[in-house]
């Protein structure tokens, strides 16, 4: 279900306002092109706090298995068809749902590189990703 129609979010926008933050291309050598969300804790805990659910309160979306992807004019999250239903009710205007799982569906992964220019930055938070 595609909820991007035109219609924004203001958390989603704020967010994407960061991308071109002084102290972000200051640091990052440039404006982000996109940015990972895993839907993870610093400390890949099997049950996320809701003070930590950082998916949670970007996307709208409340199951454990999730994938946001964030760019200037998308706004993306993956799961797998335990929680279709659930994000197509729960997701935020200007979210689009994509389908983990199934046939012909798209990872992440494949998505950056079939859209985002070559040397585009990509930014995530290292503590939500096991080292």
């Amino acid at each position: 279900m595609d909820l991007t129609d035109g219609v924004t979010n203001r958390k989603l926008e704020e967010f994407r306002a960061l991308f071109t933050h002084d102290d972000i291309v200051k640091n990052a050598c440039g404006a982000i092109d996109a940015y990972l969300l895993p839907s993870t804790d610093a400390h890949q805990s099997e049950y996320i706090s809701r003070r930590d659910f950082r998916v949670r309160f970007l996307t709208g979306f409340s199951g454990s298995n999730a994938f946001a992807l964030i760019t200037l004019k998308e706004a993306m999250l993956w799961t797998d068809g335990r929680y279709f239903i659930q994000a197509q009710i729960e997701l935020e205007p200007g979210w689009k749902l994509m389908k983990d799982c199934v046939l012909d569906a798209i990872s992440p992964t494949d998505w950056m590189i079939r859209n985002l220019s070559k040397g585009s930055r990509v930014a995530f938070d290292p503590q939500l990703y096991r080292h």
